[in-house]
């Protein structure tokens, strides 16, 4: 859950943040995340399990991609991405929110009015697409059981 906070926090800065900002949030991200990888490292010891017993979901679970740090670290660096280049990046990336892709469209393509509400509407038609199929998957996978 730390994550997506993490990432709503610079989602929720809006096209406010500057490149100095974003690099500063990050580098305090790195920070926490090496405080919590060695927390986590000697806890295994502690246990006498390892760092992968230590995850909070299985990989196969449709929120495990939000427990990892490359959640945080793909969306920072989305915010590098060309602004022709945002709506191919929401696309590669249909488990962040909707909320955190029109964030991210904001921020890129603020001074386009036209391509952004266009991209909003593409990103929006993606993620439903997204939701639906993990539904339907989710179902499927309850049957099989």
């Amino acid at each position: 859950r730390i994550l997506q906070e993490f990432v709503d926090i610079i989602a929720k800065c809006g096209r406010k943040k500057s490149p100095e900002a974003l690099q500063r949030l990050e580098e305090d991200f790195s920070c926490i995340k090496n405080v919590v990888q060695q927390y986590s490292r000697s806890s295994a010891k502690t246990e006498g399990g390892d760092e992968e017993s230590n995850n909070l979901l299985p990989s196969d679970h449709a929120l495990y991609s939000t427990t990892q740090w490359s959640y945080l670290d793909d969306y920072i660096e989305a915010h590098n991405e060309l602004p022709a280049d945002v709506g191919a990046w929401c696309n590669a990336h249909p488990n962040y929110p909707l909320r955190i892709h029109k964030a991210l469209i904001d921020y890129l393509q603020g001074s386009n009015p036209k391509a952004s509400r266009q991209l909003n509407a593409d990103v929006e038609a993606m993620v439903a697409r997204h939701t639906q199929e993990t539904a339907r998957r989710l179902t499927t996978d309850r049957r099989g059981l």
